[in-house]
């Protein structure tokens, strides 16, 4: 528990770091860039993945076994970890209600993927970088219930544990929505962390995996702001959906939406 412990509090400690250089960094990127093109070390951004047979790899694997084994007698959280493995920002939609559909935000849904597509960059960096094993590695109590990475060779595929993708992107989405629709940033957080124990569920990550996906993708936005790139599509994603939701324009301070549709888990 306390390695665990030491382990946030040093990954954050770098994230506060980080956001010392933002205003620096945002100025330097092309006109349609939301990161800054000047190099980041991503890798050193992170605390290294436990060790392979030391006490905090078993910690960690062990989290992942009791994770599963609390989801095998709740079939509808189960089903929702499943389900998690092919959704990105419009997962969200559980917690932002039944006009957030993809096809009818074009505006917001670009933005939304821009941010991903450059914000999945720095996991793949560090991915690559420590090569760690799935939990299901080599280990017959993890069941492997959902496709990890499609798209991979086999080999990248079961060696890219380490940050995880999903949790990247899945904090990503969270934070950027939550600064589109802040009435609703409490609960867009919480679909979040759910959203990353989803991944242990499946199979697919250990706990210091989706810790360092929330730190990274918490990082990724936190450089994307300021860029001017971000600032003019985040203001015509947030007028389209705020529209879209039946919003006013400006948010309402300290007002929190009682969605149509809550939270499959709370």
């Amino acid at each position: 528990m306390m390695t665990a412990l030491r382990w946030t509090r040093r990954s954050w400690g770098l994230l506060v770091l980080l956001f010392g250089v933002t205003v620096a960094l945002a100025a330097d990127g092309r006109a349609d860039q939301y990161l800054p093109t000047r190099s980041i070390d991503w890798v050193a951004l992170l605390p290294p993945p436990p060790k392979a047979g030391s006490p905090e790899q078993r910690a960690d694997l062990a989290a992942v076994i009791a994770a599963q084994r609390a989801a095998r007698d709740d079939a509808v959280r189960r089903r929702l970890a499943i389900e998690d493995a092919e959704g990105e920002c419009f997962r969200y939609a559980d917690v932002l209600g039944p006009a957030f559909v993809a096809d009818k935000l074009p505006t917001t849904s670009r933005f939304l993927e821009h941010a991903l597509r450059e914000g999945s960059v720095p996991s793949g960096i560090v991915k690559d970088h420590w090569q760690r094993p799935r939990p299901y590695v080599g280990n017959p109590e993890v069941e492997r219930l959902a496709d990890v990475s499609a798209g991979l060779t086999a080999a990248m595929r079961d060696y890219a544990s380490y940050p995880s993708g999903h949790a990247t992107r899945g904090t990503i989405c969270a934070v950027l929505l939550g600064m589109l629709v802040p009435e609703s940033r409490d609960r867009l957080f919480a679909r979040a962390a759910q959203y990353r124990e989803s991944r242990l569920i499946v199979g697919a990550h250990h706990p210091t995996d989706v810790e360092a996906g929330k730190v990274l993708g918490t990082a990724v936005v936190a450089l994307m702001t300021g860029s001017n790139a971000f600032e003019r599509d985040r203001a015509a994603a947030m007028q389209e959906l705020r529209i879209a939701l039946g919003l006013p324009a400006k948010p309402i301070s300290g007002k929190e939406i009682n969605p149509k549709t809550p939270l499959a888990r709370d």
